[in-house]
C-alpha cells in the first residue's frame, strides 16, 4: 500500500499514530526511504530528524496535545456547556492556521511543538469565539420560533370563535 501510494503521488502524506514509538506504524527513516524522501510524515511519538540524500527530515508529531489543552480551556472560558461539531472544527482550524509556509517546506504538517502555549491560546480564543456565535446563532433561532408560536397563537385566538370546530355526536343504542 505504502510503495502503491508512493509511486502513484507526488508527496504521500503517512501518519504513524500508534503510541509508544516501539509500536508504531512505521518509523521516520522508513517512510522517508520508502518514498525517496517524498513523503510527508507525522507520528503519535516523536521522531528524531533523519537525513535521506543530504536532506534532513524533521519527522511531525500528530497528537491530541496539539488540540485539547486549547480546545478544554476554550470551553471553560466561554462557559460551554456542550461541546458541538462546530467547536471541533473551530479548534482543527486554528490549529491549521499555526502552520507556516516554512512548516510546509520542510514537510511539517503541524506546528513546531515548541509553541504549544501560543497554539493553546489561540485555539482556546477560536473556540470561544465559535461557542459565542453559536449562542448568539440559537437564542436568534429560539426568537423567531417563539415570534411565530406568538403569531400562530394570535391567529388561532382571533379565529376561534369563528370556526366551527366539529363535535362528534353518538346516538346511545341499547341492546334488548
Amino acid at each position: 500500500m505504502f510503495t502503491f501510494s508512493c509511486e502513484n503521488s507526488l508527496k504521500s502524506l503517512i501518519l504513524a499514530l500508534s503510541n509508544p514509538t516501539s509500536q508504531s506504524e512505521c518509523t521516520a527513516e522508513e517512510a522517508y526511504t520508502w518514498s525517496k524522501g517524498q513523503a510527508i510524515f507525522a507520528s503519535g511519538s516523536p521522531f528524531d530528524p533523519y537525513e535521506y540524500e543530504g536532506k534532513v527530515f524533521v519527522p511531525g508529531q500528530a497528537n491530541n496535545a496539539y488540540i485539547f489543552p486549547g480546545f478544554g480551556f476554550g470551553l471553560i472560558i466561554s462557559s460551554a456547556i456542550r461541546v458541538r461539531d462546530e467547536m471541533l472544527l473551530a479548534a482543527s482550524e486554528a490549529l491549521a492556521t499555526q502552520v507556516s509556509q516554512e512548516n510546509y517546506d520542510k514537510g511539517l504538517i503541524y506546528p513546531p511543538f515548541s509553541n504549544i502555549r501560543k497554539i493553546s491560546a489561540h485555539i482556546a480564543a477560536n473556540v470561544a469565539a465559535r461557542h459565542m456565535n453559536l449562542v448568539l446563532f440559537l437564542i436568534y433561532l429560539d426568537l423567531r420560533i417563539l415570534s411565530n408560536m406568538q403569531k400562530v397563537a394570535c391567529t388561532a385566538q382571533a379565529t376561534e370563535t369563528t370556526i366551527e370546530i366539529f363535535e362528534p355526536y353518538y346516538i346511545m343504542f341499547c341492546l334488548v
